[in-house]
């Protein structure tokens, strides 16, 4: 449950930062939103990827 709830937690803060990062680039901050969208993508990938390893691989 806790999973879930964390889980939740990393898409919204994802969210929140991918429409920032859209916003910034019709603003012109080209790497500024390229930036943010790496930490979006960051946000999500790293937790599930340790996650997923501890979970199946241990």
């Amino acid at each position: 449950m806790l999973n879930i709830v964390i889980l939740i937690f990393l898409l919204a803060v994802s969210y929140y930062l991918s429409t920032y990062a859209r916003w910034a680039w019709r603003q012109g901050y080209r790497r500024g939103a390229v930036g943010t969208i790496l930490v979006a993508l960051l946000t999500l990938v790293l937790p599930v990827a340790v996650w997923a390893y501890h979970q199946y691989v241990m």
